[in-house]
């Protein structure tokens, strides 16, 4: 089997590699910045879409799939879109040795082959809003920071909703609503806190009005970001032409919001609570929950029929390799029998519990719970301790010299300025940012328009 041997505090970046290569969550493939996606780190995805699903389609949202080939016509449709995205896309021309009639894109986002559909579909304005939920994989050919596993790849899966609307206020409401529902499950399903707020100008997705994002800060103190939900506004639907009639009878260009989450949630995961160890995995988010080294078909079945994800391990290793491997996997409680006893070990602390068959529902349940907590509130304390607001430069220079995690400070909003805080300032960067009435940028000096969190990015 194979070992995590460097250590989690010496060598971050060496240590969430090997994670990765022991846990088998994805392995490398013959494609330059493309991963295969094994089953477990399929079946996290798999809990958190049912998580998304839950969530999502009380709110009206329904699943479709559309082409990952995208008409270049198409494309180019949203100019700003066009402008940013292009230098990450992959263009189709050729079949075999022949040329295509036109030219495509592999999908690097939807928006473009989904709005060819929506000026189709959206007619009046009681069928509003019409909600689209998508599950799929994007290519974006990465030419800015290097390639790492589940974090910044040139292929990913992730899931994308796309909403129209009849008036800017509900648009707006929807935008808030999906960054509520990731932020929920950040928190309360992966146990991992988030900050969040406006991406600056320069930080926005191609043509929306405004993007709202959420961002977590890993243990080697760099950001993740891991949602965004975008405004669009008038901008896609005046381009692809997606209009209803009002009750009026009139035709307007309808309001539209657009969100997404990837499965870059699944690299933040394991670097956020893994150990030297391995994976360490919150219960409501683990593939398998309760792991039995040996067999108890009467106990397994009790658990099952209790909503518990549970699995028996048949291997051939012993008992002292199994506990080796799950312990790696990040299972939160591994399961031993003896005789009509049993001795539960939980994997955020590895401390050993002893039951009895009459107590043992009862025991994992309050186990998986405090699992579930305790990585909660380490999470919680790491991630509020490692937030410093700032009053001058001096004071952000030596934080940053620190690598001490996100710091909070004014900024004008001048990318010239963003641009120089980061040469300056261990590449922090500006991550989000809340619009202000008073007070001077840290850096410049110049009036503030901002309140921004800083920090250094994957």
């Amino acid at each position: 089997m194979i070992s995590v041997k460097t250590n989690k505090e010496e060598d971050f970046v060496k240590w969430y590699h090997e994670v990765i290569e022991a846990s088998k969550l994805v392995d490398f493939s013959a494609v330059k910045g493309c991963v295969v996606y094994h089953e477990y780190c399929l079946m996290i995805w798999s809990l958190i879409k049912s998580y998304l699903d839950n969530k999502l389609m009380p709110l009206g949202f329904k699943e479709y799939y559309f082409p990952a080939l995208i008409p270049l016509k198409s494309f180019k449709k949203q100019t700003k879109h066009f402008e940013d995205f292009f230098r990450e896309v992959l263009v189709v021309s050729k079949a075999g040795h022949s040329t295509l009639e036109e030219e495509y894109v592999i999908r690097p986002t939807s928006e473009a082959i989904i709005y060819e559909s929506l000026a189709k579909w959206v007619k009046e304005e009681k069928h509003l809003p019409l909600c689209i939920n998508q599950y799929c994989s994007v290519m974006r050919w990465e030419s800015f920071k290097p390639n790492m596993p589940l974090l910044r790849g040139n292929e990913f899966l992730w899931q994308e909703s796309h909403s129209v609307h009849s008036t800017k206020k509900e648009a707006d409401e929807y935008v808030r609503k999906i960054l509520d529902v990731y932020r929920d499950l950040h928190e309360n399903c992966l146990a991992m806190p988030v900050i969040s707020g406006f991406k600056p100008e320069h930080r926005m997705f191609p043509g929306a009005e405004y993007t709202l994002a959420l961002e977590s800060l890993m243990p080697d103190f760099k950001s993740v970001q891991t949602a965004t939900s975008h405004y669009l506004g008038q901008n896609f639907s005046k381009a692809f032409s997606i209009k209803f009639r009002n009750k009026s009878g009139k035709g307007e260009f309808a309001y539209q919001a657009c969100n997404g989450i990837t499965t870059r949630v699944i690299g933040a995961l394991a670097m956020l609570h893994g150990d030297n160890k391995g994976l360490v995995i919150p219960p409501k988010i683990a593939p398998y929950q309760v792991v039995f080294a040996d067999f108890n078909e009467k106990m397994f079945d009790l658990l099952k029929n209790n909503g518990i994800r549970v699995f028996n391990d048949e291997s051939k290793k012993s008992n002292n390799e199994k506990i080796g491997y799950w312990i790696l996997m990040g299972a939160p409680i591994i399961v031993l029998s003896e005789k009509n006893n049993f001795t539960l070990i939980r994997r955020d602390t590895l401390e050993k519990t002893k039951t009895s068959k009459n107590l043992l529902l009862k025991e994992i349940q309050k186990t998986l719970n405090s699992i579930q907590d305790n990585l909660c509130r380490k999470a919680k304390e790491f991630h509020s301790s490692h937030i410093s607001k700032v009053g001058s430069w001096q004071e952000f220079e030596k934080i940053a010299s620190g690598k001490k995690g996100f710091i909070e400070a004014l900024w004008c909003g001048s990318i010239g300025c963003a641009k120089q805080i980061r040469e300056k300032a261990n590449k922090n960067s500006v991550r989000v940012v809340r619009p202000i009435k008073s007070g001077k940028c840290v850096h410049c000096g110049k009036k503030a328009a901002y309140s921004a969190v800083f920090a250094p990015a994957y």
